[in-house]
């Protein structure tokens, strides 16, 4: 017996795939359901992000067919119209939740949206590209509220060199990013989320490679084009995190915490709709 929606998760650019989001999902997000049994639970891998010696990679078209041949096995979803799936994303997982919001077999199943560090928000703008392969040379936000700190200045530069030696010069995340990676067709525009898609964005303030600012002042704007009736999509909930960079999320309990009941309270809505409309 399944008490909560089926969830998948597409991991970011980290060594092992999704092996170091583990404890974040099982000790965190999807705290005790792993035991009980409670929820149906996807982690898809993407090889070349993974830090693997490997030059293939899957185009968006074999990915979503990847994910839907798994849906059918397991759920049985090609018999079941239910709008029950809720997808997570971190970083750059956040470019495949983008392709299933499109995509015409998933987007109708799709009923929660987690966007953790996404850089598929406004990601034609330069900024992820920048500081992803280069330095960010702009110091947005601050650590400790001390915005010209050594020891905030330290911190940052500290992050920044990480993401560079590990991240943004390996081998075969460049080939993948720069040969196979259709970014021109991965940015998830907010007004394109459907009005019954509950969608929650988890940014932080200090964030080395998403503009936080300007994805923030995106989301009220898009907020304020909802509740005035201009848009017809939904509304965003947002969590910032104060004092945060990139990826902290992935090992900080407190962060963890936040998500699990962010997505409790839109489950506990999601319910209370469902038993509406049956009770009609």
């Amino acid at each position: 017996q399944r008490g909560h929606h089926p969830f998948l998760f597409f991991h970011g650019i980290a060594p092992g795939g999704h092996a170091p989001y583990l404890p974040m999902l099982f000790l965190g997000i999807l705290r005790g359901e792993l035991s009980h049994r409670h929820r149906d639970i996807f982690l898809f891998e993407n090889k070349p992000i993974s830090y693997a010696l490997c030059f293939d990679a899957l185009s968006e078209r074999d990915t979503l067919h990847g994910v839907s041949e798994a849906m059918d096995q397991h759920l049985g979803t090609s018999s079941d119209s239910s709008k029950n799936l809720t997808i997570c994303g971190h970083s750059f997982g956040s470019c495949q939740l983008t392709w299933m919001m499109k995509s015409p077999e998933l987007k109708n199943k799709i009923r929660t949206l987690i966007l953790l560090d996404p850089v598929s928000v406004l990601l034609s703008d330069p900024d992820v590209v920048v500081n992803f392969l280069y330095t960010r040379q702009d110091v947005e936000g601050s650590y400790n509220g001390h915005l010209d700190s050594w020891a905030g200045r330290l911190i940052r530069f500290i992050n920044e060199t990480k993401i560079q030696l590990v991240a943004s010069s390996e081998l075969f995340i460049q080939h993948y990013l720069r040969r196979s990676f259709a970014g021109y067709n991965s940015e998830l525009w907010l007004q394109d989320v459907p009005r019954d898609v509950n969608c929650l964005v988890c940014l932080a303030e200090c964030d080395e490679i998403v503009n936080t600012q300007k994805v923030e002042m995106e989301i009220l704007s898009h907020n304020a084009k909802v509740s005035k009736g201009i848009s017809c999509s939904a509304l965003v909930e947002k969590v910032i995190w104060r004092y945060g960079g990139h990826a902290h999320c992935v090992t900080n309990p407190e962060k963890w915490s936040d998500i699990h009941h962010a997505l409790r309270r839109i489950e506990s809505k999601v319910l209370e709709e469902d038993s509406f409309h049956k009770s009609r």
